[in-house]
């Protein structure tokens, strides 16, 4: 016999069905000798998320303890690049801006609307290494995962387009696997435009001191950088950390304890081989803005 022991839904026989609202549920199964069982199932939809905003299921093991909606592509003027941004495949993305008012076009959006988090980045990039379309071999952890527009070629940031030319201004074919494909598939089916490339993301988070590898001068790999009370390893490395650079993650800039702070992560289209779904930059202050750093809004 199954039934819903705690959140929303309904079961009828064998078959769970879901609530609308985002959330989670468990449902038990026993038998006629009382033995029973119980699942945790995750509740995410497209139809819970706002237009353009796709469903990521929590992960706790980076920080995240709700499900969340994130915005599809890199944020976008609203014609006026003032107030609300929005979410659309169609336009450039909202650059030159600082971080501080990219966390405030996001809040503009809305009550359920902010800045991305690093704990939301890295649920993301967690989903997306998890899942082997996003790598070169069609195998997770073989080969490396496409980084996005970050050649140069053209040097400038790009609109995003459908799905299915997820390699849209690039100047490559996207028929097979390449590096400059702008998409990647989280483990739920999703599909996030320049979560690596095109223009480099702020994200809220500050740090001025107790950083990984301060100090270092440039960029390093990530995953050899000596954790930090203030730096765990699930704040900025991989799933697996035998994976560097070469493998599509990207680099890390430290910069040094007491000045900037500032961060941005998956690099631009200008990075290259410093690009990937994990890059980390704290080279930032608070009135930094460049033509290649964007944001992107998450709704909760």
């Amino acid at each position: 016999m199954f039934k819903v022991f705690t959140g929303g839904g309904s079961v009828s026989g064998s078959v769970y069905t879901a609530p609308s609202a985002i959330g989670s549920a468990v449902v038990t199964v026993s038998d006629t000798a009382g033995t029973s069982q119980a699942s945790l199932i995750t509740i995410v939809s497209n139809a819970n998320c706002p237009a353009n905003f796709i469903p990521v299921p929590f992960n706790n093991a980076v920080g995240t303890t709700a499900n969340f909606c994130v915005s599809k592509y890199e944020m976008k003027c609203n014609g006026t690049c003032s107030g609300a941004p929005i979410s659309a495949a169609a336009g450039l993305p909202w650059v030159s801006i600082t971080q501080t008012d990219a966390k405030t076009a996001c809040a503009t959006m809305g009550g359920q609307y902010h800045l991305i988090t690093n704990a939301e980045w890295m649920t993301i990039a967690r989903s997306i290494e998890a899942t082997a379309t996003n790598w070169s071999t069609g195998t997770v952890n073989s080969g490396a995962i496409n980084r996005g527009h970050t050649d140069g070629t053209p040097g400038a940031t790009l609109a995003a387009s459908s799905d299915d030319d997820a390699c849209n201004g690039t100047g490559q074919s996207c028929t097979v696997f390449n590096d400059q494909r702008r998409t990647h598939v989280l483990a739920n089916g999703q599909t996030i435009w320049d979560f690596s490339g095109n223009a480099k993301e702020f994200i809220d988070w500050q740090l001025t001191s107790d950083r990984a590898g301060s100090g270092a001068g440039g960029y390093v790999e990530l995953n050899t950088q000596t954790v930090t009370t203030s730096m765990p390893a699930n704040t900025f490395k991989s799933n697996t950390t035998a994976l560097n650079s070469a493998n599509g993650i990207g680099l890390y800039w430290p910069a040094t304890d007491g000045s900037n702070g500032y961060a941005a992560r998956g690099g631009h289209y200008s990075n290259n081989a410093q690009a990937g779904i994990y890059h980390l930059d704290f080279g930032q202050n608070a009135s930094y803005t460049s033509a290649q750093f964007g944001f992107r809004c998450v709704y909760q």
